[in-house]
Parts: structure tokens; C-alpha cells; sequence
């Protein structure tokens, strides 16, 4: 207590301890405070691709992201392994200014939630992340060619 004391009279340090004080309050408010707005729960099933053991993929030669003869397509592969996970279209100038244009329209709508809307928004994907970790994991380890450890750390 004499430490608390000792603190609060020494001015210099008067604003940190109300800054740590003010701010480990609204953390506590923020992390742990009920709300009226549950996390939504929503499924999204992991690619086949991301499952242990997967072999279906042709092996690659020379795995590389470009497509001979077709500039539109981008080759995926698993560097761990050089098996291909599919092809995907590339985006071209036109769809991602549409992209952008779509997003900053959608940043006007976002600006119009509540704190506690947005916060619902993070509570969802907050479960639905530590619900599915395992699984996100295994994406970023057939996409990367990460071990399972590091995309653990890293993801």
C-alpha cells in the first residue's frame, strides 16, 4: 500500500498511474463486460486441401504461381510438397478497382454501427477463431508450407 502511496505523491508520475489506471479499467470493460449482442455463431468448412494427409494434388515439376500461357491464372501449391492446390484467377485492373470501390462504400456503412455492433462483429470472429484455430492452422501450413508450430505462433 505504501508503494500506491508513494506512487500518487511523486507528480511526475501522477499521469502515468492515471493513464494505467483509466486504461486497464476500460480493457477490463471491453473484454469482460456482458453484453446484449452474442457472438454470432457461423460455420465456414475448412478446405479438403488443408486436412492432414491430403495427397490429391498433382506434383508439381517446377512449382511456381505462373501458369504457362495463361496470364489470368495463379498456380497454388504447397511449397512443402510441390502439390498443386488449384488454380485461382488473378485479379485485373478493373476488378479490383471495383474491390476498392465496393470497400470504401462498405467503410461508409461500417461507420454508422455502434461500439457495440462492432464489437459483436469482433466477438464473433474472436470465437470463431480460438473454435477453429486447429483448422486455420492447417490452412496456413499447406498454403505457407509452415510447420504446424509455427502457424500456431504466427497466424
Amino acid at each position: 500500500m505504501c508503494c500506491v502511496s508513494d506512487l500518487l505523491q511523486c507528480e511526475a508520475l501522477l499521469p502515468v498511474v492515471v493513464a494505467v489506471a483509466v486504461g486497464g479499467a476500460a480493457m477490463y470493460f471491453v473484454l469482460f463486460h456482458k453484453t446484449s449482442l452474442p457472438a454470432i455463431p457461423f460455420e465456414l468448412k475448412p478446405p479438403s486441401e488443408s486436412l492432414p494427409g491430403w495427397k490429391s494434388g498433382k506434383l508439381l515439376d517446377q512449382p511456381s504461381i505462373f501458369v504457362e500461357g495463361r496470364p489470368d491464372l495463379i498456380q497454388c501449391f504447397d511449397p512443402a510438397t510441390g502439390r498443386s492446390l488449384g488454380q485461382v484467377p488473378a485479379t485485373t485492373v478493373d476488378q479490383l478497382n471495383d474491390k476498392l470501390k465496393r470497400a470504401r462504400n462498405a467503410q461508409k456503412t461500417w461507420a454508422l454501427t455502434t461500439f457495440e455492433q462492432r464489437r459483436q462483429v469482433l466477438r464473433t470472429l474472436n470465437e470463431f477463431v480460438l473454435g477453429h484455430q486447429r483448422e486455420i492452422c492447417q490452412v496456413a501450413c499447406r498454403d505457407s508450407g509452415k510447420t504446424l508450430i509455427d502457424a500456431t505462433l504466427g497466424e
